[in-house]
C-alpha cells in the first residue's frame, strides 16, 4: 500500500527520473574513461571515421562553451559593479545556471541523499573536521575551493588545448578528463558535511532547555546573526545526569557552524568560479573550433 501511494505522489516521479539521470552521469563518466574503444587518439587518424553526426555534436560542445563564456563574463562584470541592474543578462544567466543544476547537478545530489546515511563513522569525522576549520582563516577556503574546484577543469581544459593544437590528438585528454570528478567529488563531500550538522542539531537541541546568547553577534554579509561570543546553555532535568552539559554544548555549536561554513565556502566561491569558467570555456571554445576545422578542412 505504502508503494502505489509513492506512485501517486508527482515528487516520486521527480526523484525517480533525477535517480536514473544521477547513475547515466555516472556510468558515462566510468564508460568514457575504461570501456569505450576508440579506433585511435590521433585526429589524423580519426577523420576516415567523423561523420555529420560528429561535426553536429563538436558544433554543439563549442555552442555551449560559448554561452558559459558569456554567462561568465557577465557574471565577472556583476561583481566588478554590483550596483548596476542587469534584466536580460541576468535572466539568462539564471536560466542556463538552472538548467545545469536540473540536468546534471540535482541528479548527482539525489545519488548522494542515497548513499549518505549508511556512511559509516562520518559524522565523528566531520565533526573532528569541524574544529579544523574553525581555527582557520579565509585564504584555507579559497586555497580548499581553489584545489578541488578550480585546478581539475584548468588542468583538463589546458591538456585539451595543448593536445588538440600542439600535438594533433586526444589520448592524454581522455586519461585526465576523469579529474572532473574531483569537484564532483567536493560538492557531494560539503554536501555532506553540511546535512551532519543540518540533521543532528534539531536532536541534541532537544537536551537544552533555553540556549540564550550573550554579548553583541557576528554578523555575516548579508546581516545574518552567525554566532555570539558566549552563550549560556540550560539543560533539561530530565538529561543533567545523561549527557555532560559542556561536551553537549560544544557538539551543539559545532554543529550549528557546519552548514554555515559550505554556505561561506559556496558564497567564496561563486566569486572565484566565473574567473576559472571564463578561462576553461574560452580554452574549450578555441580547442573545439581547431578540432572542427581540421576534420571540416
Amino acid at each position: 500500500m505504502k508503494f502505489i501511494k509513492h506512485l501517486k505522489n508527482p515528487s516520486f516521479y521527480i526523484f525517480s527520473i533525477y535517480l536514473i539521470l544521477g547513475f547515466m552521469w555516472i556510468s558515462l563518466h566510468i564508460y568514457i574513461r575504461v570501456f569505450m574503444e576508440r579506433p585511435s587518439y590521433v585526429l589524423e587518424d580519426l577523420l576516415p571515421y567523423v561523420t555529420e553526426e560528429h561535426i553536429i555534436i563538436f558544433a554543439l560542445f563549442i555552442f555551449v562553451h560559448v554561452l558559459y563564456t558569456i554567462t561568465s563574463i557577465f557574471l565577472i562584470y556583476r561583481q566588478i559593479f554590483p550596483s548596476k541592474r542587469y534584466v536580460l543578462g541576468t535572466y539568462i544567466s539564471e536560466n542556463i545556471t538552472k538548467l545545469l543544476e536540473h540536468v546534471y547537478w540535482k541528479p548527482l545530489e539525489y545519488i548522494h541523499d542515497l548513499i549518505a546515511p549508511h556512511i559509516p563513522m562520518s559524522g565523528r569525522f566531520f565533526v573532528y573536521l569541524e574544529k579544523i576549520w574553525s581555527k582557520k582563516g579565509y585564504m584555507y577556503f579559497y586555497t580548499l575551493i581553489f584545489l578541488f574546484e578550480a585546478l581539475p577543469r584548468i588542468l583538463i581544459a589546458s591538456v585539451f588545448l595543448i593536445e588538440v593544437v600542439f600535438f594533433g590528438q586526444v589520448k592524454v585528454f581522455l586519461q585526465v578528463i576523469s579529474l572532473i570528478l574531483i569537484p564532483i567529488a567536493w560538492h557531494i563531500f560539503l554536501k555532506l558535511f553540511a546535512n551532519c550538522g543540518k540533521i543532528n542539531l534539531p536532536v541534541i537541541k532537544q537536551y537544552f532547555e533555553t540556549i540564550k546568547g550573550i554579548g553583541n553577534p557576528t554578523l555575516d554579509t548579508d546581516g545574518k546573526i552567525v554566532s555570539y561570543k558566549s552563550y549560556e546553555f540550560i539543560i533539561k532535568s530530565d538529561y543533567e545526569d545523561i549527557i555532560d552539559p559542556e561536551e553537549s554544548a560544544l557538539l551543539l555549536l559545532q554543529f550549528e557552524a557546519m552548514p554555515r561554513f559550505v554556505e561561506q565556502l559556496k558564497k567564496d566561491s561563486a566569486k572565484l568560479m566565473p574567473y576559472v569558467t571564463f578561462i576553461t570555456s574560452l580554452i574549450y571554445v578555441i580547442g573545439g573550433l581547431y578540432r572542427l576545422i581540421y576534420f571540416l578542412v
